[in-house]
């Protein structure tokens, strides 16, 4: 028996069936008014039915919740293996942006290392030039 909600229903229906019948064979209004004394009332054979009735349905509704309980098992294992391939993917994006921030950062750091050693070659000979335009003879001296 596979589960499913609809058979669920089934089951549940045909069992409120019974239930009604033995309420209108025993003449009560409630299902909590089903006592051994009113059982009593009952002849044999109908009695004897009605437990058959429920005995089968009791069978089916073990059956029925083996199978619910067979589906949860699966539907938990693959839930959990769906939460695996979901860490995982994450870790791996985790890790592209590591490598990435990484490598940009070590970029970043070759290029300001160029270009302080640039800049300071250029800072230097910048300076020789405005000395030289202002003030040859200070030039002259410098050298």
């Amino acid at each position: 028996m596979n589960f499913s909600v609809d058979l669920l229903h089934t089951v549940e229906k045909d069992m409120q069936s019974e239930i009604g019948k033995l309420m209108k064979a025993v003449n009560v209004s409630s299902f909590s008014d089903i006592n051994q004394g009113v059982l009593q009332k009952l002849l044999k054979g109908p009695l004897v039915n009605f437990l058959s009735s429920i005995v089968n349905l009791m069978d089916s509704n073990m059956k029925l919740c083996r199978s619910a309980a067979s589906k949860i098992d699966q539907m938990k294992t693959e839930q959990i293996d769906m939460q695996k391939q979901l860490i995982n993917r994450q870790q791996n994006q985790i890790e592209s942006v590591q490598k990435t921030v990484k490598n940009e950062m070590k970029s970043w750091a070759d290029v300001v290392k160029k270009n302080s050693a640039q800049n300071n070659q250029l800072t230097t000979k910048t300076v020789k030039e405005a000395v030289r335009s202002v003030n040859p003879a200070v030039m002259a001296t410098l050298r």
